[in-house]
């Protein structure tokens, strides 16, 4: 999963409960959920929050290993 892949990941020590990220808390990968479908249903602040935090994506080794993945998901969000 994303987490094992970024040794940077500030969420793989927490519980998944506590865990601000939404692929962390379901236990799936950045590149499997629907980022479109929950960054689109927040509210403004949040949703330029995790717009701008998807900037650091290309920075990622997850990136790496699922960048067709990741690269459509960015395009989408970039979007909205």
């Amino acid at each position: 999963m994303c987490w094992e892949l970024n040794e940077g990941c500030v969420c793989k020590w927490m519980h998944p409960s506590e865990a601000p990220c939404p692929a962390f808390r379901d236990r799936k990968g950045c590149w499997e959920i629907d980022w479109i479908g929950i960054i689109s249903n927040l509210p403004p602040d949040k949703r330029e929050y995790w717009k701008k935090f998807m900037k650091k994506c290309a920075g990622c080794p997850v990136y790496q290993e699922h960048k067709e993945e990741k690269d459509q998901t960015l395009e989408k969000v970039e979007s909205l």
